[in-house]
């Protein structure tokens, strides 16, 4: 495999402007070595000054033929190695690339005001950590003490005790039962039912614009005038038959001769980028929050993170098989508040560890709902996901599958408990967490400022770094609050529920949105990356606009039973939810007045 690439792999070794920490230097003089003798075709080569563990062990016995001789190398052994352990040391941010937009010095991009004292000292003070490294570490460790003390207290073995211990001496976590909907809940979404008009999609599109003016984020780049005769009503159409997945030709078709499917295109490439659409999202979930119905789904302070599975062109940039749906195609990994309205949406490839996105959504949401804790599945969690959101001041509270596989760690050594010591596995380096603390606060002031995304920190420590200190005291400090969650979560079973909950509401906002998604089936039919977002982001623009139809509906529906001297329960409330689709007509209106054509007599070919 290498064969056919080796030439063109060392050539660009040769001409990137590589550099390296003190960790890779002799990862460099290697490389280096390598590329001066580009064109030799001995079958060993002598390298001076390289240090024995400038390799991983697992490959010495590969590129020293020589065991007596660590600096004579099996050259073509060692030019497979030397690239491979390159390719990752960059990821790793071990060597930069001088000049790379994703793989230059990542620290010489903060900004200065990240480095200010004042600035440090007052983001410190804000998120409670007003003595500096000290202040930082007294309170992770002071939560984690005082979490494994309770939970210490909370097990036993009698019949009396709080939590059980199983056959390993590990709590045993029950699992949670299902809420039973009461009868006066299901016979208030009947009577709701009974009372909302139907709605065509296109009708609720149009309506929510009328409400919230979202049409008038789209236009030219220049901002000048739209130049289309009733531009509103082009952006409604255009969102319907893109945020449908019906395209503009079919939709066109459907649309009684109104518009071309050229005009749905032009509106689409030159009045409407992601950006637009998603300041327009923000606006429906401005109104939305007016609205005192979603108040008893939710608060909005939490949201949760989840992807569902699009097919694709098989020829793709993005486009990789997942392994779990047995599909080709990409993720819809989307962010979906405690009150059931969508927050941020973006296409990502099947491979991508989902954690690396899950904090993007928080600080790129454009709304005035602003959650400040997030719910995930296991894939949207990892030990520096939970470290740099602590820095954040968000909450992650992740459903973890088999949480009692993963490494528990305990404040320090001293520390042993009489009941929960086996469920800890190792002890947390407060030391290297302290040597970092100014990395740690600059790199948080630089997200805050918007300097950063998280996933760009993230996708540089979340996989490939074993030797970068900077990672390894991100994953420490992780390490440290999600142990202190997970003893929270064997602990108390209301935080499951509310965990649970998160999860499964975006679930069902999944099932709604590709409800919507008709048009398509599930298939985007793009080979283009931001074609592919944008189609997404259009069907989160659809997805809450009918949502907010639906509570508008509701609330109509509900003033309709109140004044009929209807018993509205208001806990009855919170089993209802935006995503009803029995009084929504997704294909529209179809002709009735049918008058049947003769068959014809002609049944041959002509001649």
């Amino acid at each position: 495999m290498f064969v056919p690439l080796r030439s063109v792999l060392l050539r660009l070794v040769e001409i990137l402007p590589l550099q390296g920490d003190t960790t890779a230097a002799g990862l460099l003089r290697l490389v280096q070595s390598l590329s001066s003798q580009s064109s030799s075709s001995t079958d060993f080569l002598t390298i001076g000054e390289v240090a024995p563990n400038t390799l991983p062990r697992e490959w010495h016995g590969l590129v020293h033929d020589h065991v007596n001789d660590k600096r004579v190398f099996n050259r073509r052994q060692l030019e497979v190695v030397a690239i491979l352990e390159l390719a990752t040391a960059i990821k790793a941010g071990e060597i930069f690339v001088i000049g790379s937009l994703s793989f230059d010095r990542f620290w010489d991009r903060l900004p200065s005001d990240a480095a200010d004292p004042a600035a440090v000292e007052a983001y410190a003070t804000a998120r409670g950590w007003p003595d500096g490294p000290d202040g930082l570490v007294r309170a992770a460790r002071k939560a984690l003490d005082q979490k494994a003390g309770f939970l210490d207290a909370a097990v036993g073995v009698g019949q009396q005790s709080y939590l059980q211990r199983g056959r390993h001496g590990r709590p045993v976590v029950t699992r949670l039962r299902a809420v039973e909907i009461p009868e006066t809940a299901i016979n208030l979404e009947n009577q709701l039912m009974a009372h909302m008009p139907e709605r065509a999609v296109l009708e609720a599109i149009s309506n929510t614009e009328h409400w919230a003016q979202w049409g008038r984020h789209f236009g030219l780049p220049s901002r000048l005038g739209p130049q289309i005769k009733d531009a509103s009503h082009r952006y409604v159409l255009t969102t319907f038959a893109y945020g449908c997945g019906l395209g503009p030709t079919e939709a066109a078709r459907h649309l009684g001769g109104t518009v071309s499917a050229d005009q749905l295109a032009f509106a689409d490439r030159r009045h409407v980028d992601i950006e637009d659409l998603r300041a327009a999202s923000a606006d429906l979930i401005n109104l939305y929050a007016r609205f005192e119905l979603p108040q008893q789904w939710g608060t909005g302070q939490f949201a949760a993170a989840d992807g569902t599975h699009f097919e694709t062109y098989e020829d793709n940039l993005l486009a990789e098989h997942h392994i779990r749906y047995g599909k080709t195609g990409g993720i819809a990994y989307r962010h979906v508040a405690d009150n059931y309205i969508a927050l941020f949406s973006r296409f990502i490839a099947c491979g991508t560890y989902e954690a690396t996105y899950i904090l993007d959504a928080l600080l790129q949401n454009l709304s005035d709902v602003q959650p400040n804790r997030v719910h995930a599945d296991t894939h949207g969690q990892s030990a520096a996901v939970f470290g740099l959101a602590y820095l954040l001041g968000i909450e992650l509270m992740p459903r973890i599958r088999r949480w009692h596989t993963l490494n528990l760690y305990r404040s320090d050594n001293v520390a042993r408990y009489s009941r929960i010591n086996s469920l800890f596995s190792g002890t947390v380096n407060w030391a290297l967490i302290q040597e970092h603390y100014s990395q740690f606060i600059q790199l948080a002031l630089a997200i805050q400022g918007g300097t950063f995304a998280p996933s760009a920190v993230l996708s540089r420590v979340n996989s490939y770094s074993a030797k970068n200190r900077f990672a390894l005291a991100l994953k420490e400090l992780g390490n440290a609050i999600r142990t202190t969650y997970l003893l929270e979560w064997i602990m108390d079973d209301s935080l499951r529920r509310t965990v649970h909950k998160g999860t499964t509401k975006i679930e069902r906002h999944h099932k709604f949105a590709k409800h919507l998604a008709f048009g398509s089936g599930g298939h985007l039919r793009s080979n283009n990356p931001a074609d592919q977002e944008k189609a997404i982001v259009y069907n989160e623009l659809v997805t809450n606009a009918v949502a907010l139809q639906n509570v508008v509906d509701q609330t109509q529906a509900l003033h309709t039973l109140k004044s009929k001297g209807i018993d509205i329960r208001p806990d009855d409330l919170a089993f209802l939810s935006p995503y009803a689709t029995s009084k929504l007509k997704r294909f529209g209106e179809y002709p009735t007045d049918l008058k049947p054509e003769t068959m014809p007599t002609r049944t041959k070919l002509p001649l």
